[in-house]
């Protein structure tokens, strides 16, 4: 049974995240913002421009760095190219967790392994985020690893080490995931693991630093103020209540905010997780790392300044796995008849598959007009309000090597300043001149991710396609 266990994680994992994508015309069809963003940073620092000197990156370096062999790529063939590959790739490293996150759990039994992974497998926001390139996917991957590496009773140095270097790169991908690591760290020395302790942070420290200090050093100034203050000051998310965001981190919500049925789920998926990390907690020390790396996750969501479905990633394995643990260790002692148990572990797996059909059932990608937009598109400069326009009509590379202007992150330039977009005079009096310094723009954020109304955009060139959702215009010029 145990052997059959990964290859059906594997495939539930593909599944859930390849079908939306196919269903919606294709792999590079779909036009997100921030995945567009960090390919753009990428491609980007494969141009020679490095991130927070030359442009805009609000995280971290190592979305950019991984990133960086498919944009190198993209630049030889073509933007969408480059693009289909990434998304390809990230979609293996979904997968790659939640087999990872089934094989640690198998340590507590096929039940726990199959809870564990199939949780990572269908959870909505964990697969949306792992469609195309997100930075949580690879951090997640990271942090899970450490994690997994570090987490036993008897000491194994190469292990430590090891885990410190994971540890160390998803500390890399957004300044979150101190709180997970050092939780983590914190754990161990509670366990009076010491020497495994300060061998992972160690290691963490050196790796840490390795990635970040050359950008750190080219500005200092412009990095700290783009991937701590910028972040740190980020204006709240109006829409998400505390009850969406707890759905967020237990179940991976994809019903729509303040739904019934979410708001019910969420609530049997937070009693359950807190039962099992008490479960955990009074019988499994092996499990106290995952347990608490679980807390110190869904603690980030439910305080972070902004909340975005793809956040829910970042608890998904660590939810997923403690769940299964604290289940498998509470089982006997609830349902001391081994049929009884069996058929509650049927019925929980069962239902966390029923969750990837409606994840796929329930998916609500677009596909972005390709073809026609690209018919449309004249010589010269294309700007765009986002940058995923330009890679998906394969504008990106010819907008960098023409020099034409690629501020990388649009709407991030906005940051730091503590008011709404639409009020913000400097960033939008740039916004206008960005638009209109290119032969045609190609628009897909309005009315709010700009800041300017439909009338301002409108009244900043001649529409020559509008889908309703995608508009290219040619920018209005005034004489001298």
């Amino acid at each position: 049974m145990r052997r059959v266990v990964l290859p059906v994680i594997a495939v539930a994992a593909l599944a859930v995240r390849l079908v939306p994508l196919l269903a919606a015309s294709g792999l590079v069809s779909v036009d997100h913002y921030d995945d567009g963003v960090y390919y753009a940073a990428a491609a980007s620092l494969v141009d020679g421009r490095l991130p927070y000197r030359d442009f805009v990156l609000l995280h971290p370096p190592l979305i950019a760095l991984v990133l960086t062999p498919f944009a190198a790529l993209g630049r030889l063939t073509s933007d969408p190219t480059g693009f289909l590959l990434a998304r390809l790739a990230w979609i293996l490293v979904g997968t790659a967790t939640a087999v990872l996150a089934a094989r640690f759990a198998a340590r507590w039994g096929t039940g726990a392994a199959l809870v564990a992974g199939l949780w990572v497998a269908c959870s909505a926001t964990a697969s949306y985020a792992s469609q195309s390139t997100f930075i949580e996917p690879a951090a997640d991957l990271a942090l899970l690893g450490g994690v997994v590496l570090i987490s036993g009773d008897h000491e194994r140095p190469r292990r430590e080490l090891a885990a410190g270097v994971l540890l160390g790169v998803a500390l890399t991908g957004k300044i979150w995931y101190v709180a997970p690591v050092g939780v983590l760290l914190l754990v161990l020395l509670l366990q009076r693991r010491f020497r495994p302790a300060l061998r992972a942070a160690a290691t963490a420290s050196v790796t840490a630093t390795a990635i970040l200090l050359p950008f750190f050093v080219a500005d200092p100034a412009a990095m700290w103020r783009m991937v701590v203050h910028d972040q740190l000051t980020r204006r709240p998310t109006e829409r998400a209540t505390l009850a969406d965001r707890l759905a967020l981190g237990t179940i991976g919500h994809d019903l729509g905010l303040g739904h019934p049925g979410m708001v019910a789920a969420a609530t049997v998926a937070t009693v359950l997780l807190v039962a099992a990390t008490v479960a955990i907690a009074r019988y499994e020390r092996q499990a106290w790392p995952v347990a608490a790396v679980a807390a110190a996750t869904l603690g980030l969501l439910l305080l972070s300044p902004s909340s975005f479905r793809h956040y829910g990633s970042l608890t998904a394995a660590p939810v997923g796995i403690t769940l299964a643990v604290g289940l498998s260790l509470l089982g006997p002692r609830m349902l001391p008849h081994g049929r009884t148990r069996r058929v509650a572990t049927v019925a929980l797996v069962a239902t966390i598959a029923a969750t990837g059909v409606l994840t796929i059932a329930t998916s609500h990608l677009r596909p972005f007009p390709r073809a026609q937009v690209a018919a449309v598109l004249p010589a010269g400069c294309i700007t765009a309000d986002s940058p995923s326009s330009l890679i998906l009509t394969d504008r990106l590379t010819s907008d960098l090597r023409d020099r034409c202007p690629v501020p990388v992150d649009v709407s991030g330039t906005s940051y730091g300043v503590g008011i709404a977009r639409s009020r913000d005079v400097p960033y939008l009096t740039w916004l206008r001149g960005y638009l209109t310094s290119g032969s045609a723009m190609i628009l897909t954020r309005r009315p709010h991710g700009d800041g300017l109304s439909r009338p301002e955009l409108a009244a900043l060139g001649r529409p020559v396609y509008d889908s309703g959702r995608v508009r290219v215009q040619l920018p209005l010029r005034r004489g001298p």
